[in-house]
């Protein structure tokens, strides 16, 4: 983790930043210092083949993480009194949510960096108790409380004055929610700063929509042109959509070995943060890395027949919004319950081949990619999308549902009923998980273990594989 410092910062001085950035925000305290345990609880029971390609995942995610942090922190106004230097004149920000793939004909020229993955997103998933913080600020200042906390923690990062002034402008997007425009207003507010919104209609598969939705994408660019002097480059684009359809052939290969053998060297939680991560990102050197130690391991794994979750009693497909301060909860269920999390709903977003032949074709997959977003296309897309989850079922060979029951998502909330209906009429077995996405307060981690434990018991009518996992206080741990 120190050489990525050194690495990425360019020199030894990069650690002076980070330390400064350590102690000037909250979030990078309370949660990069406790990283190592975010290892431990993603390979919770993993042996074999399976920890190590899980755990390659979460160093490509650390490894970029960091990337980020430095950028961050190098041209940070904040801790380098006020000074702009010419690095955070070539920065651009962006919301998480936009996908790093619409800044690849700048790449040389501008920076990328998206703003809130690394002061929010990762921090649910290293310290649940990070967020709770930023939750509440933003609704001391009178915000409701009811909408998304996603939303909620992301500009309460700003009404905190915590998040690193490292670039001139700011990208924004509607995904993966209409919720999410609040978070854009506020952020307008608090940056005070030229800002381009780029949203992304919820029914996105309506033809009428697609000519707009790439005059956005172009908008985009010019602003981008307008305010950082810099030309499309088509040859940059290219090159940086050809590696990431590179990746996209092999992520289409991990789900063929997940689908239909017992070898697939990567369990569910690693595999979906990292999906989620190197498509929200962008293209970076650190994917192919993993990606090439991956391929290597799965097809030795494959050849050897090697099962790499042996206890395996159910394949179990995750669908809707994941709890994001328990994302490790498939490891838990895999060591107590023997159920086997093959596949999330998130990690089969992004799922488009963008075609480099024309500049039309080209603008028409990306804006199609960018329209798949997580949560964005199955989530709020339309039910048609939603209810995808019986060919995936089928697709992943999964006999079971662990289906996620966000509580402040209005749109999940209207569809509930029609899951119901349609589990019954399909005689699946499914356990709803009820949570708050990043605020573990409403319904804490025991709660979703005892949720799926009492499933177990009273339906399936099975007994523990440990039962000295079923019930355990873990409430004020990271």
């Amino acid at each position: 983790m120190i050489s990525d410092i050194i690495k990425y910062g360019g020199s030894p001085l990069a650690l002076v930043d980070f330390l400064k950035g350590t102690m000037r925000y909250r979030w990078m305290g309370q949660t990069y210092l406790t990283v190592m345990h975010w290892f431990d609880r993603g390979l919770e029971g993993m042996r074999g083949p399976i920890l190590r390609g899980s755990a390659w995942h979460y160093r490509g995610m650390v490894s970029a993480s960091i990337q980020q942090i430095v950028r961050m922190f190098c041209s940070d106004k904040k801790i380098h009194g006020g000074a702009e230097s010419e690095q955070w004149k070539k920065n651009i920000a962006h919301n998480e949510t936009v996908s790093g793939s619409i800044f690849y004909p700048f790449r040389g020229q501008v920076t990328d960096i998206p703003l809130e993955m690394i002061p929010y997103f990762v921090t649910c998933h290293v310290n649940n108790h990070t967020v709770l913080n930023y939750i509440d600020a933003a609704q001391s200042i009178g915000l409701p409380a009811d909408p998304c906390p996603m939303c909620q923690a992301e500009y309460g990062l700003f009404v905190l004055d915590d998040y690193p002034d490292f670039a001139p402008t700011m990208v924004t997007s509607n995904e993966a929610c209409d919720g999410s425009v609040a978070t854009s207003v506020l952020q307008d507010w608090f940056l005070n700063r030229p800002l381009y919104a780029m949203p992304q209609p919820m029914r996105y598969d309506d033809p009428l929509v697609q000519e707009h939705c790439q005059k956005e994408i172009e908008g985009c660019w010019k602003f981008i042109e307008e305010h950082y002097g810099a030309k499309f480059d088509w040859d940059v684009f290219v090159k940086h959509i050809n590696l990431q359809n590179e990746q996209y052939a092999f992520e289409h290969e991990k789900w063929d070995v997940a689908a239909n053998t017992p070898y697939y060297p990567i369990n569910g939680v690693a595999q979906a943060l990292y999906r989620i991560f190197y498509s929200q990102y962008g293209c970076q050197p650190i994917w192919h890395e993993v990606d090439g130690h991956v391929k290597k391991l799965m097809h030795k794994t494959v050849a050897n027949k090697i099962e790499t979750l042996p206890k395996t009693r159910h394949r179990a497909i995750a669908w809707s919004c994941a709890p994001l301060y328990y994302s490790n909860w498939c490891t838990w269920a895999y060591n107590c319950w023997g159920i086997n999390c093959v596949i999330n709903m998130d990690s089969l977003m992004f799922d488009q081949y963008i075609r480099t032949d024309t500049y039309e074709h080209a603008l028409e997959d990306l804006s199609w990619y960018n329209e798949k977003a997580p949560m964005r296309a199955m989530a709020v897309g339309g039910h048609e999308h939603i209810f995808q989850l019986w060919e995936y079922m089928e697709r992943f060979n999964c006999d079971m549902v662990i289906m996620y029951d966000q509580l402040q998502c209005k749109g999940m909330q209207g569809v509930h009923g029609m899951f119901e209906d349609e589990f019954r009429k399909r005689d699946i077995h499914a356990i709803w998980v009820p949570h708050a996405l990043p605020d573990k307060r409403t319904v804490s981690r025991k709660e979703i273990r005892k949720i799926i434990s009492d499933y177990m018991y009273t339906v399936m009518r099975e007994e523990p594989l440990d039962p000295t996992l079923v019930d355990f206080e873990d409430g004020n741990s990271w």
